[in-house]
């Protein structure tokens, strides 16, 4: 598969920035080019790319835009947050070489340009209006509580001195936000609902696919919660076209919650047909229903109409230190906090693990999951993971700590039960570990006599970083 298919788009970028002394960053401009190999698959990964371009922050002057190129190597295509994952860290390097041009610690500049209530994302981001009861914002006050929980100006300081007494071994830490806007209106989903037999059995189906992110059992609990029945009574059946008619996709993080809309849907008829006959007890129920006619069959349909591209955003704060060996390049993730506002979850364990896991797929883009390729050929050379390494256990952070923002229901017209989307949204934080790792590496090359600005491709595998912290045979001196 690996010779045949491509993968996720590789991005190639430029950008321009007009800054303050003060760290305010008036004007960016972000040009996108993805390798879209011998297809055009990464036209999805460019559209994203833009609309997501502007992470967390407000600038007077914004632009992004951007083509996608063509090559003989094997297409490419949509990849689990395809385009943002690439270009949110676009635009914390931003943030990263405004703050050494000016001399200001990055999280300053990162505070100072974070958008405000009733402030306007740009059209090519979305539109909508920050704040808002339709699109609530909780970034600033989360970057401010998880920065004081997490100690970070205290962990900075004994980074600090570890890196003053270790020559061959540093430290970095780094924070960031993540908006993640969530585009819920190619979603057309089909569900139905039945209750059959007077014991109250229930079975539900919809056209969405069950591909471990846990949708089964979020439709089963809002099929439960909706109809007042027993969680154990309800049954998900088989995903069928037959069952699920007209359903367009399962992806893009926003499945589980628009199937157990259109399970709702469902749902608001049958609690209709039953009240007549509602007791306490959910089997009573049922058959009082059935003894008196009732078509305890119905079909739910879900299909949203936005004004907007986005109905509302995921949001989160993340902070990574990691410890590199300047002599070989490895690299040591010690401590990841992660918070996330995922509203009032649907399941919160299912999306903890989402969050969890999504973060740590990411890693991988970030770090080690280095694609070659033969100059000659255009074939890739590195066909299995004893040369192409996704993450793996020794890559998880020492320390994992992951908590959502409480009692903040999603106050979206499109919320679903006050919840907002997991999996995806997650996984640019991932990029803190890769500018803990620079800022690691910053240190080594400063004790190497080099202080200015410098470039870092990703992945940061392990030759990279060596090559980055400009160790020398003439470095190594007897004391």
């Amino acid at each position: 598969d690996m010779a045949a298919v491509g993968g996720r788009a590789p991005l190639t970028a430029k950008w321009t920035a007009a800054a303050d002394s003060a760290g305010v960053i008036s004007s960016v401009e972000l040009v996108l080019s993805f390798e879209s190999g011998c297809t055009g698959g990464a036209a999805g990964d460019l559209g994203m790319g833009i609309q997501f371009s502007d992470n967390c922050y407000r600038h007077e002057d914004f632009t992004c835009a951007g083509a996608i190129t063509t090559s003989r190597k094997p297409g490419n295509t949509a990849v689990r947050a395809p385009g943002v994952i690439a270009t949110v860290p676009l635009s914390e390097e931003v943030i990263e070489r405004v703050a050494e041009a000016i001399g200001m610690p990055a999280d300053a500049v990162r505070e100072v340009n974070l958008y405000k209530d009733g402030d306007v994302t740009p059209l090519v981001c979305g539109g909508n209006v920050i704040g808002s009861e339709r699109f609530n914002w909780n970034v600033p006050s989360m970057w401010a509580s998880s920065r004081a929980a997490w100690h970070v100006d205290a962990r900075r300081a004994d980074i600090s001195a570890f890196n003053t007494a270790n020559r061959w071994r540093k430290r970095g830490l780094a924070m960031m936000p993540i908006k993640y806007g969530m585009a819920l209106g190619d979603f057309h989903i089909a569900a139905s609902v039945r209750i059959m037999g007077s014991d109250g059995s229930v079975q539900v189906v919809h056209g969405c696919c069950e591909i471990g992110q846990g949708l089964n059992t979020k439709v089963a609990q809002a099929v439960a919660y909706r109809l007042g029945c027993p969680l154990d009574a309800v049954v998900v059946g088989d995903t069928s076209s037959m069952n699920g008619p007209n359903t367009t996709l399962t992806g893009g993080s926003g499945t589980s919650e628009t199937a157990c809309a259109a399970a709702l849907d469902a749902c608001a008829k049958l609690v209709a047909s039953l009240a007549p006959y509602r007791s306490p007890d959910w089997a009573q129920t049922v058959s009082a229903a059935l003894d008196g006619g009732a078509s305890l069959h119905e079909a739910g349909w879900y299909q949203p109409h936005p004004a907007k591209p986005f109905q509302y955003a995921t949001q989160g704060v993340g902070a990574v230190e990691v410890e590199v060996d300047c002599l070989t390049g490895e690299i040591q993730i010690s401590r990841a906090d992660v918070m996330m506002d995922q509203g009032s979850p649907l399941n919160p364990m299912i999306d903890m693990g989402q969050a969890e896991g999504g973060f740590v797929m990411a890693l991988g883009y970030y770090l080690t999951e280095e694609v070659l390729w033969a100059d000659a050929t255009n074939a890739q050379i590195n066909l299995g993971t004893w040369q192409y390494k996704p993450p793996a256990v020794h890559d998880i952070p020492l320390e994992f700590n992951v908590s959502f923002l409480a009692k903040t229901p999603n106050t979206s017209d499109y919320a679903v039960l006050g919840s907002k989307a997991s999996a995806e949204p997650v996984m640019a934080l991932g990029a803190a570990a890769f500018y803990a790792a620079r800022a690691a590496i910053k240190a080594a090359r400063a004790d190497a006599g080099e202080t200015g600005t410098f470039d870092l491709e990703a992945p940061l595998t392990v030759q990279r970083i060596q090559q980055a912290c400009l160790v020398t045979a003439q470095q190594f001196k007897l004391k």
